[in-house]
């Protein structure tokens, strides 16, 4: 079972072997294409991060944080924590896993480590 394509306009017709490698090619390129577009933007996201700017989201404000810690301790659920704190289920769930890991969310306990680094790119 196949499909074959069929363009009039641009005479491309998968059924022979000229349009099935005419297609081949547009496939390739577009591959091809898309593969660049991913190798500039990891370069662009390594040479912002050497440079010091944040490439992800910030993260959710530190009072924030505390209020899941104490809503966890007391058992409330993420669905009732998300909706309470006006933030996403996600984002609840990835901090609730945090406490389960032991990482503490209490600015308090928190212990801030700045180093510098150097990011160099892959020899191909």
């Amino acid at each position: 079972m196949g499909v074959d394509f069929i363009s009039y306009q641009e005479n491309i017709d998968t059924t022979t072997p000229q349009g099935e490698m005419i297609f081949t090619v547009m496939a390739s390129l577009a591959q091809f294409e898309s593969a660049l577009i991913s190798e500039r933007v990891k370069a662009g996201m390594a040479r912002a991060k050497a440079q010091g700017k944040q490439i992800s989201r910030s993260p959710i404000a530190k009072s924030v944080q505390v209020r899941i810690a104490k809503l966890y301790e007391q058992g409330i659920s993420i669905q009732q924590m998300s909706k309470q704190l006006g933030i996403g289920y996600g984002t609840a769930w990835n901090y609730v896993q945090r406490l389960k890991r032991g990482e503490s969310c209490d600015p308090a306990r928190t212990m801030t480590i700045a180093c510098q680094c150097r990011i160099y790119p892959a020899s191909t």
